[in-house]
């Protein structure tokens, strides 16, 4: 049963419940006609039926680990899979379970970590990420696939943790032990990419897109920094795009994880002002995702995000308020309200309206985003504070000076210490250039 566990987590994506088939096809009209009619359509019923079938599985698990309590590594199993399906205290129990038998687990410490920073416990997260890095270096090298796991990770949680320069350092270790990459680069004899490199070069470009979430704070605060320009410091299309680019010609035209590479290089070309380039990645990228995965699944948000993030930059503020309506409509089915995707999403709407002049209904999308973000991350972090500076230019665009001022004072009284920490974070690149120009003069 566990040795089926990642088939059936990959299965789950895949289920689209407009894609089954009737004994009649009268009988199938007639049900389609009732889903289509029911609240939420067939976007409410394929989350039903994957809830469902997680729950169930969930039980057999359980019902199983009951039966041997002594068996460590079922234990540990069921706790990773537990937590991949968002069951998050029967995870924590078996992941504590291992722990106390055996502290130095690379992989109880990791799921642990997991389980904290789910739950928004990103201190005691960082621990567990902590130990499980230091486990894992020692277990399978510097520039080990687990290695660029565990870095991802904890860049992450630095960032919920609002320290930008940690998050920045991991997330860039990350990508420098992703060596497999330029394997790739230098091979031209692979016919077909293993199921090994092709979670290598998922874990590559999931971390180059954690990269830009937060490069994308940095540089709100950093008006002297653009995004673009942490780009070319940070040497993208010299030393980083190139064996993305080798490693892409090796996988299957409709392969997710090549709608994943073009969903990246979108988001790299919008921020490069390439604007025709981005929206034909990520044009293709919605073309393969809606034709493997269907047109509801979670990753198709990302793509509309991406498209309306193009026609914004465009100026075609209608066009983009329908693709990030689009992606809101999805998020909402797939993954629920309380969700950074979903604030982020208000925040774009939001944004739409200001430039609409719409400034009520700016306001009201940007609290949505404001009210999300408070329960996910800290009172104090970037997030929470960009929402109060930008509620508070909407109600000076209103002429509500006095409401203006009291958000506007909530930024501004933690705008000194987060600069700082923007700094140091820009330092982080700087310093990364020195060492890479001091490394060149020795050889």
């Amino acid at each position: 049963m566990l040795k089926d566990s990642k088939c059936l987590v990959d299965a789950l994506t895949e289920i689209q419940a407009q894609k089954a088939e009737a004994s009649h096809e009268s009988d199938k009209t007639l049900i389609f006609e009732v889903v289509e009619r029911s609240e939420g359509g067939f976007l409410h019923m394929n989350k039903t039926i994957k809830g469902e079938i997680r729950r169930w599985y969930v039980e057999q698990l359980q019902k199983l680990a009951n039966k041997d309590p002594a068996d460590y590594d079922f234990a540990l199993t069921c706790a990773e899979v537990m937590q991949s399906f968002g069951f998050l205290d029967q995870a924590a129990f078996h992941a504590k379970k291992c722990l106390d038998r055996n502290q130095e687990s690379d992989r109880a410490n990791h799921v642990m970590g997991m389980i904290k920073a789910s739950k928004g416990n990103y201190k005691e997260a960082l621990g567990y990420h902590t130990k499980s890095l230091e486990l894992r270096k020692g277990l399978f090298g510097e520039e080990s696939y687990s290695v660029a796991v565990s870095l991802q990770h904890l860049g992450e949680v630095h960032y919920h943790n609002n320290d930008f320069s940690a998050a920045l350092g991991m997330l860039m270790q990350a990508l420098s032990v992703c060596t497999w990459l330029e394997n790739l680069e230098e091979s031209h004899s692979l016919d077909t990419l293993t199921n090994d490199q092709m979670d290598e070069l998922r874990i590559s470009f999931n971390v180059v897109n954690s990269m830009l979430k937060v490069i994308e704070d940095i540089c709100f605060l950093n008006e002297n920094v653009s995004m673009a320009k942490f780009l070319r410091d940070s040497e993208w299309d010299t030393g980083i795009e190139p064996p993305f680019q080798a490693a892409m010609k090796e996988l299957d035209r409709s392969s997710p994880v090549m709608a994943l590479a073009y969903i990246t290089l979108g988001k790299v070309r919008c921020i490069q002002e390439n604007y025709d380039e981005a929206q034909n990645y990520f044009q293709q990228a919605l073309e393969i995702t809606m034709s493997v995965l269907g047109e509801t699944h979670p990753s198709i948000s990302d793509i509309y995000t991406g498209l309306g993030d193009v026609s914004f930059s465009r100026g075609k503020y209608e066009q983009a308020l329908k693709h990030y309506e689009e992606a809101l409509r999805i998020q909402l089915g797939s993954q629920g309200k309380l969700n950074v995707d979903v604030a982020m999403t208000y925040f774009n709407i939001a944004k739409v309206d200001s430039k609409l002049g719409n400034h009520n209904d700016a306001l009201e999308n940007y609290f949505k985003a404001l009210e999300i973000r408070t329960q996910v991350f800290s009172k104090k972090h970037l997030q929470v504070l960009i929402c109060d500076k930008v509620i508070g230019e909407e109600y000076a665009a209103m002429g509500l000076t006095e409401k203006s001022l009291h958000h506007q004072g909530r930024f501004e009284q933690e705008l000194e210490a987060m600069t700082e920490r923007v700094l140091a974070a820009i330092e982080t690149i700087a310093s990364e250039d020195e060492s890479e120009d001091d490394s060149s003069t020795c050889s």
